[in-house]
């Protein structure tokens, strides 16, 4: 009752003025005072501009009104928004839908048309959130540098601060500086995929050190789809992405990403705009993967298309020069950056017009990756082209495939399950079972929880088309059963595809098992316990005596002996 009674006497005392219109004012009075906005009766602050509305230009529209008077009407009713404060904006917009709800052409669009007639509001175009991505490049050296003498400088200021796994992975490394500054030759961009067991192995102090080497690099430990390829698409970038064991399982787009940014010209289509027009954005690009663990599974086909250097932890006797300070790195480091695009931008047009020759130990993929590195090497001259042949195949001569491809590790061992059988014409699918379980390291006696069956066997053939032969009689009279197997002559073709031809000098991608199960260590087949070059007809170019090839223990000519090569048209 007492309720009721002041309500009805607050009504009695508003109709009359004798309370404040303003609800701020009357929560001052209730709350005894306070720091509350002052406005007056209308809302409108001291000092502040009155806003006049714009209601009646739109509620003065018949029903029976067109589009085209619609649209006259809201560009003059979004004239009177401008400065508003938010308040009146969201009132004004109110009253704005509710007039052309009354008008038929545009009673079902209301809210949208008002909506895209709406100014900006006041400081709506805010500072961008987040870093620059792209600090200013330094300028290209004043003078053409002697290509021999930079990447000699560089391969020893690589190696002064990070303990690699070979000479070979440091030339690897400074190769591909070269290539980034100079990718706008090349068709191809291999990956320079940084790989460790564990964690301190040297990847971050690597990556930290190609960031001031390469040529508009951004760093990133974490990127979505959408920002590699917009990303790529705006600035260009060399991309350096480290803690890829992170967030790389299971993203299965950014991997396909990844892959098509090896070859020029492969896109990604995206709808932009209102109209929802369809637009490619670029993906080649040099990038940068560090991760611990290897590109296994799905991710081997990132590993293909990459040059990778397996880094290890340094050895007790292994030192390597601590980095102190980011600036002092990058004071260290500016002069070789310049360089190195100096050098690329005076031999751009000779590295698009080259065709390095290219070992033929090396598969296809891994030619396409070497391929712009050893021009880079072929027009630096001296030992490089030498040295960096002899990295190639150190590094990516043997590529074990079967680490990611369990298919392909079941085709070495049905290749060697036959050659220790004899080469017969066939093997019973019960005897080629009891080989592959039997075999130590492999997965085949805990295939998915269980040992490899035939059916299972039978799956993974028939990617590669390969299915059981027709069943062959085997005995005599009442001995004589039915046998269910596989053919040699079926494996044949497959082998010669997807493995290494057993002569090879880099020996099988998958050690040979031995008798009852695991590895053969003999080297009987060959002389003095060394594999034999069956390709000994074309060696690499000959060192030009005017520079001689490095001395013992400095960075030059490292890895295995002289391989054959093949020209890459």
């Amino acid at each position: 009752m007492t309720a009721s009674v002041k309500k009805t006497d607050a009504a009695e005392a508003a109709k009359a003025g004798q309370l404040p219109h303003n609800p701020w004012d009357g929560a001052e009075q209730m709350h005894g005072g306070g720091d509350w906005p002052k406005v007056d009766a209308n809302g409108i602050a001291p000092g502040e501009p009155e806003h006049q509305g714009a209601g009646p230009v739109l509620e003065a529209l018949p029903e029976t009104a067109s589009l085209d008077e619609v649209r006259a009407a809201l560009i003059e009713w979004a004239r009177s928004l401008d400065g508003a404060p938010p308040l009146d904006r969201a009132v004004e917009r109110l009253r704005a839908v509710a007039a052309l709800k009354r008008v038929k052409a545009a009673e079902r669009g209301a809210a949208a048309l008002v909506d895209s007639s709406m100014p900006p509001a006041p400081g709506a175009a805010s500072a961008p959130v987040g870093t620059d991505l792209l600090p200013p490049e330094p300028p290209p050296w004043e003078d053409t540098p002697d290509g021999s003498a930079v990447l000699s400088e560089l391969v020893e200021t690589l190696r002064r601060f990070v303990v690699f796994p070979s000479p070979s992975a440091a030339v690897a490394a400074a190769l591909w500086c070269f290539f980034a500054h100079a990718i706008e030759a090349f068709d191809v961009a291999p990956i320079l995929a940084l790989t460790s067991p564990e964690k301190r192995c040297g990847k971050s102090t690597l990556k930290r050190m190609l960031h001031h080497l390469v040529p508009r690099a951004i760093d990133t430990v974490n990127i979505s789809s959408a920002a590699l390829f917009r990303t790529i698409e705006i600035a260009a970038p060399t991309l350096l992405i480290d803690e890829g064991d992170s967030f790389l399982a299971g993203n299965e787009e950014l991997r396909g990403l990844l892959n098509a940014g090896h070859t020029r010209g492969e896109v990604a289509i995206r709808l932009v705009g209102d109209d929802h027009e369809p637009r490619g954005f670029k993906l080649f690009g040099a990038k940068v993967l560090a991760r611990i663990g290897r590109l296994s599974g799905t991710w081997s086909t990132v590993e293909d298309r990459s040059i990778v250097l397996h880094m290890r932890r340094q050895a007790p006797g292994e030192r390597a020069e601590k980095i102190r300070g980011e600036l002092r790195l990058q004071g260290l480091l500016t002069p070789l950056r310049r360089k190195l695009a100096r050098w690329a931008q005076d031999h751009l047009q000779a590295l698009r017009d080259a065709r390095p020759d290219v070992p033929e130990a090396l598969n296809d993929r891994a030619a396409d990756n070497w391929t712009p590195l050893l021009a880079v090497a072929d027009a630096i001259g001296g030992a490089w082209p030498e040295t960096a042949r002899r990295a190639a195949l150190e590094l990516s001569g043997a590529i074990e495939e079967e680490a990611g491809n369990p298919r392909v590790q079941l085709l070495a061992d049905l290749r060697a399950c036959f050659r220790e059988a004899g080469n017969p014409e066939q093997i019973a699918t019960k005897e080629i079972l009891h080989y592959l379980h039997g075999l130590d390291e492999r997965p085949w006696s805990d295939w998915r929880g269980k040992p490899l069956s035939a059916r299972a066997l039978g799956t993974l053939l028939a990617h590669y088309r390969v299915h059981p032969a027709p069943q062959w009689r085997e005995g005599e009279g009442d001995r004589t059963k039915w046998i269910r197997g596989y053919a040699r002559a079926a494996f044949e073709d497959t082998w010669r595809r997807y493995l290494p031809s057993e002569e090879e000098p880099s020996g099988p991608r998958h050690p040979a098992p031995a008798p009852g199960g695991g590895l053969r260590t003999d080297t009987s087949d060959t002389a003095e316990g060394k594999p034999q070059d069956p390709h000994p007809t074309r060696p690499f170019p000959r060192v030009s005596d005017a520079n001689p090839a490095p001395s013992e223990g400095s960075v030059g000519c490292v890895g295995s002996n002289a391989r054959g090569l093949r020209g890459r048209p």
